[in-house]
């Protein structure tokens, strides 16, 4: 790569820092291969470049707001580390194919048993996905030849995942008019425009399915079927050994204007640690438990399919990840012994409270009645049934 800007080469490593304490042995693994690949390419694109268009990109890639979006990367990676469930839950995404690049891969290999179906590369299937409309000339065939694309469709559109943050799959064929406002038949290029922005929205919308074996490894962990992999343990700041000098100016220099590397004092190994100091999770970071590790792995798996073909009938199988508790899924498991006990008699001891706002009720409702009786007679419905007096009628 070409020598970097020290801002830039600082934040490229704070990247790949950050991805080693996450808490997932894929996603370490993703999200470094990734932040490589991202440099890498943008490095190779300024060899290649010349003149005007190689000042262009590097205004763009070494640019403030670049570097700037480089660091905001890097530090959603260190909260991740730290144990924020959003920043987390949003590197789970990529790294298994719910959004971003490998998202995308994942629908080019779905869609590769039609080749002709399939855009060139992945750029102009990213070009597809994000502008539905760009480029009239291109034409797409109908998607309903591929039944792995189909049965895909029909599957998601039954089963929605809880936790799917797009749009809900409608339906499987677009709505093209038969004639238009004037009472015409619909023109052809009208009609493979609508075809094109359809299936630009369906293919956004959809989740493609995982590997059988990288399915089953997200269940073990949703289910705890797996054991979950400890998080790495990190890595101690290399300190230099302060010298005599070091240490005169550290204790003759006022507090508030010296800035010394020597480490701070730590708590001796005899102390007995107390309640006072578990300190809490603020700012969103939580405690990496096994149980929070399994929450996150249940949402990712919940919104993750896999697909097989049979053999004989080529016909295809998708099978979608549960949810984290089973009445999300709408099963209600019956009360266990225990429970019958807990609330035994709890009915008996209901029923007056119910009397009672029933007769409320009755109360209130013969009282609004006998009032609209006495505006119909143009009476004073206040003096006739002693309200004036603070008096309550009796029903």
């Amino acid at each position: 790569m070409p020598q970097l800007p020290d801002e830039l080469r600082h934040a490229y490593r704070a990247l790949l820092r950050a991805a080693t304490y996450l808490p997932d042995s894929a996603a370490r693994t993703y999200i470094h291969n990734y932040t490589v690949f991202r440099f890498r390419d943008a490095a190779n694109k300024l060899l290649s470049a010349k003149g005007d268009s190689a000042e262009r990109l590097l205004a763009r890639y070494h640019s403030r707001e670049n570097i700037h979006k480089v660091w905001q990367a890097s530090r959603k990676l260190e909260r991740a580390g730290r144990g924020s469930a959003a920043d987390l839950e949003k590197v789970l995404y990529l790294t298994y194919g719910r959004s971003g690049k490998r998202r995308r891969e994942l629908v080019q290999r779905l869609l590769e048993r039609d080749e002709d179906d399939v855009p060139v590369n992945q750029e102009a299937l990213k070009d597809l996905i994000q502008n539905n409309s760009q480029n009239e000339k291109k034409e797409l065939r109908n998607y309903k030849d591929n039944l792995q694309l189909k049965a895909l469709i029909q599957s998601q559109k039954v089963n929605q995942p809880l936790g799917n943050k797009v749009t809900k799959l409608k339906s499987f064929s677009p709505k093209i008019p038969e004639t238009n406002i004037w009472g015409r038949a619909t023109p052809l290029k009208l009609q493979a425009s609508i075809k094109q922005r359809f299936w630009a929205n369906t293919l956004e919308r959809l989740l493609p399915p995982l590997p059988q074996y990288e399915w089953e490894r997200l269940r073990g962990f949703a289910t705890g079927a797996t054991s979950i992999e400890d998080a790495p343990s990190r890595r101690a700041k290399a300190l230099q050994e302060p010298s005599d000098i070091t240490l005169l100016e550290y204790f003759t220099i006022p507090t508030n204007r010296q800035r010394s590397e020597i480490e701070e004092i730590g708590i001796g190994e005899g102390y007995i640690p107390t309640s006072l100091d578990k300190g809490t999770p603020s700012n969103g970071i939580n405690n990496m438990t096994p149980r929070f590790m399994r929450r996150l792995y249940a949402v990712i798996w919940n919104m993750t399919p896999t697909m097989s073909q049979d053999e004989l009938t080529k016909g295809w199988t998708t099978i979608w990840g549960g949810a984290r508790t089973a009445i999300l899924t709408g099963q209600v498991t019956a009360p266990s012994a225990v429970d019958i006990e807990l609330f035994e008699g709890l009915n008996e001891q209901v029923k007056p409270i119910m009397k009672q706002s029933m007769l409320g009720k009755r109360v209130r409702k013969k009282t609004k009645t006998m009032l609209k009786e006495a505006r119909s007679k143009q009476k004073a419905p206040l003096e006739e049934f002693g309200y004036a007096q603070g008096i309550v009628p009796v029903i």
